[in-house]
């Protein structure tokens, strides 16, 4: 079975693949309360319509917690797929469908759309996203293919839709007209991204200088007898350091941007999050995700560099030939270290969920009325590199849930870029050339 965050609506063509995949690979069993797979519904007829709307109405019937702890509360039914071939439906109107749907959910009925996968040129994988529960009950308005009744309330289990029982139409009234709260709530980042033009080229050209300068120090065949005293000093074999000196090579020609991107983790400052809530409601275990576009990088917060510490854009660097000797671990202790770190809470901490595209979590244990917090400032740093053009702002969303809320709050904001152009030749040349 293909890997999938269930927590997260699969969205963009790279999510609509990834479940399918996941789709695919699976059996009955991946049918659950948040979704249904079917591989033989005709949406050109009234039944398979009717499937449809059956679905729509169960999935919106389920209890709010409960549905937030997948897709984002969110359900979801996959057409065209069965016995891990994705073989598609053909080709429908979607107004057929609409109208069909409307037909037994009412004009203002539960919240609903499809996205289509391409499978061939007239078959697609259709994926119908019915949005999260509100907490409202909603009852079939007519009679139907697929067992549709007038009155009827459906609900969607673990691999069925059914109609609903009378324990379970109660718990649902309940749920109903359980009081709702009220929350107005806003993100806001504070701090600004940094985008950096630089070429790749000069670095790597600089490490194959470099790898090629740290072998050619190792004692060839014929060498003067101090030379070769020198590097039998080393205690590493021979073809153990042209192996390290070959894979250093390797690990900054396939990713020459590691080493100034660690330099920007040193030098820039850590951002910060400003979460407000604007209510008099108090709100428990707030938990907030903040979303960019590619290529917004999101980085770790290093401490700055101090004025006489090196640093090498060229990380990994091998010890040159006859400098790894015994002599050289001198004055080091080989009794057992201890150390205590303490365990930071994750109360106010900003954490990397992916770091490209950037995505950041964040989690308060509390959010008390007529309030504003601030993340910590020095858990993350966004980065733009490399750049081919300069942008001076970018935008990012936001979401944020909490306890015994049962509801989703989104936004977006805007984010300033400062562009740096960033001169390789000199980097590498510099600080990290020797």
């Amino acid at each position: 079975m293909s890997d999938l965050d269930l927590t997260r609506l699969p969205k963009g063509e790279r999510g609509r693949m990834a479940l399918l995949d996941y789709v695919r690979s699976s059996d009955d069993r991946v049918e659950r309360y948040f979704l249904e797979v079917k591989s033989d519904v005709d949406l050109t007829t009234k039944e398979g319509r009717a499937k449809v709307a059956k679905f729509v109405l169960a999935a919106a019937n389920r209890d709010a917690d409960r549905a937030a702890k997948r897709f984002e509360g969110h359900a979801l039914m996959v057409l065209g797929v069965g016995a891990g071939v994705a073989a598609g439906v053909g080709a429908f109107e979607a107004m057929d469908l609409e109208r069909d749907v409307q037909k037994f959910t009412g004009v203002d009925g539960p919240v609903w759309d499809f996205e289509r996968i391409p499978v061939d040129d007239d078959r697609d994988v259709i994926m119908i996203v019915v949005d999260p529960p509100t907490g409202a009950v909603w009852t079939c308005l007519a009679d139907g293919p697929a067992g549709l009744q007038d009155g009827a309330i459906y609900v969607r289990g673990d691999g069925d839709t059914r109609r609903a029982s009378g324990a379970e139409i109660r718990q649902m009234i309940s749920r109903a007209q359980a009081p709702r709260v009220t929350v107005d709530v806003d993100v806001e980042l504070l701090g600004q991204v940094q985008s950096f033009a630089i070429e790749a080229a000069p670095i790597v050209e600089r490490v194959n200088r470099e790898a090629d300068r740290l072998l050619s120090h190792v004692a060839p065949r014929g060498a003067s007898a101090a030379f070769r005293v020198l590097g039998s000093m080393d205690t590493r074999p021979r073809a153990r350091f042209t192996q390290e000196v070959e894979a250093w090579r390797t690990s900054i020609t396939d990713d020459p941007f590691a080493g100034p991107l660690a330099l920007a983790a040193h030098q820039l400052d850590g951002l910060q999050i400003r979460v407000t809530n604007r209510t008099r409601t108090f709100l428990r275990d707030v938990r907030v995700e903040i979303e960019f576009d590619a290529p917004v990088r999101a980085l770790e917060w290093l401490s700055p560099l101090e004025d006489d510490e090196e640093f090498d854009v060229l990380p990994g660097r091998p010890k040159a030939w006859g400098t790894d000797t015994i002599g050289a671990l001198g004055g080091y202790s080989f009794g057992r270290v201890s150390s205590s770190i303490p365990v930071r809470s994750p109360d106010g901490v900003t954490k990397i969920e992916s770091a490209l595209p950037a995505r950041l979590g964040l989690s308060f244990q509390d959010l008390r009325p007529e309030t504003t917090r601030l993340s910590d400032d020095d858990d993350v740093v966004l980065v733009m590199l490399p750049v081919t053009v300069a942008v001076e702002s970018i935008t990012a969303r936001w979401r944020l849930t909490a306890a015994e809320v049962h509801d989703v709050f989104e936004g977006e904001f805007e984010v300033t870029v400062k562009h740096v152009d960033v001169d390789a030749h000199a980097l590498v040349g510099g600080n990290g050339g020797s």
